[in-house]
């Protein structure tokens, strides 16, 4: 995880962000979980069924919308980096293998013998118990016999995994190391059989895309290395600055919209949100600690919120 603190120097003139945290409204509860460990993905298949991974085999599950959360056994000693739930019995884990439990997390099974070739698996999308991708070490590889194979369709640069539909996704990423600076951003719509890499602007193509969210085939947005917000509404042809990097505190790790207006932002320990597009955004949750980093968040699908961070932090928002 890149975690890069900046100084705020100045209110950008595309909107104005409200730096006095609004804990004091109780919308985020602090869940409690056995784990002290760091928590680094999160997804929920409806408003009570969620799992959650991180450090040092931290793989666990929830019944009942994250009042308790029950630990599980993948066997392995490794930490897990993403997770994807197909149903309640059927999920998945990876960090350099891929793991899948068909009993609910009782056992788990390698698929694929992935861990036998390098590069972390960044995400993982099912879309039925054939037929999925995964994105490993910048390769987009994808299986349509249950991950008993797979077969490399994209090579490149990218992480970050956006599926919209049963056929369009989109993958972002690109490089902000020695010197090097770049974005991309590839879309498909084949299910992942095929990719193009979609022209960028400039201001884009010039810094890593460090977080993506789209919330149909058209609508979308994309935040750079320099917490700058770009918004399409032509999947992906043509982008629009929305918001500049001087409204966040840190690197924005998470953007998530529950629709074209009601955004939220994971920036550093704290929480953003707009209600108008990205134009202005406002702090609505601060943690204590400048260093608990809050790194992933996932709705459900009725639009519950939940964020997951460093030492074992699950939070969940009661609104």
């Amino acid at each position: 995880m890149k975690r890069v603190l900046y100084l705020i120097i100045i209110i950008s003139v595309f909107g104005c962000s409200n730096d006095e945290p609004l804990n004091d409204l109780n919308l985020w509860n602090e869940l409690n979980t056995p784990t002290p460990q760091t928590l680094v993905d999160i997804q929920f298949i409806d408003e009570n069924f969620g799992i959650t991974c991180g450090a040092l085999k931290t793989l666990m599950k929830t019944e009942d919308g994250g009042e308790n959360w029950i630990k599980l056994n993948v066997d392995v000693s490794a930490s897990f980096n993403s997770v994807f739930i197909l149903n309640n019995n059927n999920f998945y884990t990876s960090r350099v293998g891929l793991y899948q439990t068909l009993n609910s997390g009782n056992t788990f099974n390698e698929v694929g013998n992935l861990s036998n070739y390098f590069g972390t698996i960044f995400d993982i999308h099912f879309f039925n118990i054939q037929n999925g991708v995964i994105v490993k070490g910048g390769q987009v590889l994808k299986t349509n016999d249950g991950g008993l194979n797979w077969v490399s369709v994209l090579q490149g640069h990218s992480n970050k995994l956006v599926v919209t539909s049963n056929e369009t996704l989109y993958l972002a990423g690109g490089s902000t190391y020695d010197n090097v600076h770049f974005g991309e951003l590839y879309k498909s719509t084949n299910n992942g059989g095929t990719w193009n890499e979609l022209n960028l602007p400039s201001t884009i193509q010039n810094s890593e895309i460090v977080a993506i969210n789209f919330i149909d085939n058209n609508n979308g947005f994309i935040v750079n290395f320099n917490r700058e917000i770009y918004k399409t509404s032509d999947g992906g042809l043509n982008w629009i600055l929305v918001s500049s990097g001087g409204n966040f505190t840190d690197l924005i790790m998470s953007i998530l919209f529950l629709n074209e207006n009601d955004g939220y932002v994971l920036s550093g320990n704290s929480i953003y949100r707009t209600n108008d597009g990205g134009l202005n955004w406002s702090k609505e949750y601060e943690h204590e600690d400048i260093d608990n980093y809050l790194i992933s968040m996932t709705s459900t699908p009725n639009g519950k919120l939940y964020v997951v961070g460093e030492n074992g932090i699950i939070l969940k928002r009661n609104k």
